[in-house]
């Protein structure tokens, strides 16, 4: 069986509208094909349930950047599997984040539901659903702060000590158990579908961001679509480099899978 998994925002879904007209057909082809299609996202658990049901799909996701597993089930629809010990844990590690962005981190995940609309872009209902994290913390720099990748291993190693990370995606950070990530997600659904009797043949994966490097390095097609500014990642990983931006780029990553698989 072969495994084909997607970021979404900036990916399956646009980066600016969340609009998924450009990525129907990508999804329907590896339906089609008989190929799951498996979210790895820092969405929450709620978000990507509506997103499953939109698309009528049942397969495994990853929510939260590897803090948890949705898994399906015919008797009671979408349940999940938590990796994190919980926001409490993380909360303590605060002062520490903060005191390496030189400001306050603002902490996300408890504003009002109109704040993180004004900030996210997403209307109210879907901020709602965003705010609903069980395993993660979202955050902002108070000040306005360039972090590269360099930058964000240094602040990684101090943080391994106390078993947590920092990830970036599209718009916000990301603190997380160190036992989790894009990564660990994968080999938790691998590990899913072996332990219900499937051989995994080919897997490839898709995203536009660094925060997806480490979903990128356990595939073995990994592809990268172009961010909204039309330029692709720096990265030194081996990856299929996409022409579309998105969405586009999400179908075109599907259709060059699905040859590469073909034969």
């Amino acid at each position: 069986m072969n495994i084909f998994f997607t970021d979404l925002d900036g990916t399956l879904l646009d980066h600016d509208t969340y609009s998924l007209d450009d990525s129907f057909e990508g999804v329907e082809l590896l339906k089609k094909a008989g190929i799951p299609l498996v979210p790895v996202t820092s969405k929450t658990f709620d978000e990507v349930c509506e997103l499953m049901d939109f698309l009528d799909l049942k397969s495994p996701f990853v929510f939260e950047n590897g803090a948890g597993m949705g898994i399906y089930s015919e008797k009671s629809g979408y349940e999940y599997i938590l990796q994190s010990p919980g926001i409490g844990f993380l909360k303590g590690l605060i002062p520490l984040v903060s005191k390496f962005f030189s400001s306050n981190i603002n902490i996300l995940n408890f504003v009002s539901p109109e704040k993180f609309s004004a900030l996210s872009g997403l209307g109210l209902e879907s901020s709602r659903l965003a705010l609903k994290r069980k395993g993660s913390l979202l955050f902002l720099p108070a000040k306005k702060a360039e972090v590269d990748m360099d930058m964000l291993e240094e602040l990684n190693m101090t943080l391994s000590s106390y078993g947590a990370k920092v990830t970036k995606g599209g718009r916000f950070y990301h603190l997380i158990p160190i036992d989790c990530g894009k990564d660990y997600g994968i080999r938790k659904t691998i590990e899913f579908y072996k332990n219900n009797k499937k051989t995994i043949g080919a897997t490839g994966a898709v995203g536009d961001t660094y925060n997806d490097i480490p979903m990128l390095k356990e595939v073995d097609y990994p592809y990268i679509v172009k961010k909204i500014d039309e330029t692709w990642i720096d990265t030194k990983l081996k990856v299929i480099r996409i022409k579309g931006t998105g969405p586009l780029g999400f179908t075109e990553a599907v259709k060059d899978f699905l040859i590469r698989v073909s034969g």
